[in-house]
């Protein structure tokens, strides 16, 4: 059986930049936690498709979510309408 699954991207990465934002986490600190290169995060949070999915998942797995908690978190975000985040 194939699926076909879509995947927001950008959504994912904005979500991750709050995170790291709102934990006041640097981009080379969170490079450090996650194992990988301060350009890998800076690739990262530039939206870079290309990046390998490992690195990818090091950097969310810092932020304490995978793809999907990236994506439901941007999302709920986006979902107020009181202002409020």
């Amino acid at each position: 059986m194939e699926r076909n699954i879509q995947l927001d991207w950008q959504g994912v990465v904005d979500a991750a930049v709050k995170m790291r934002k709102r934990e006041r986490i640097s981009q080379k600190e969170l490079a450090a936690l996650a194992g990988v290169s301060h350009p890998t995060v800076v690739r990262f949070e530039a939206g870079d498709e290309q990046l390998l999915v490992s690195s990818a998942m090091a950097i969310l797995r810092v932020l304490g979510g995978g793809v999907a908690g990236m994506a439901a978190a941007d999302h709920q975000c986006a979902g107020r309408h009181d202002g409020s985040r």
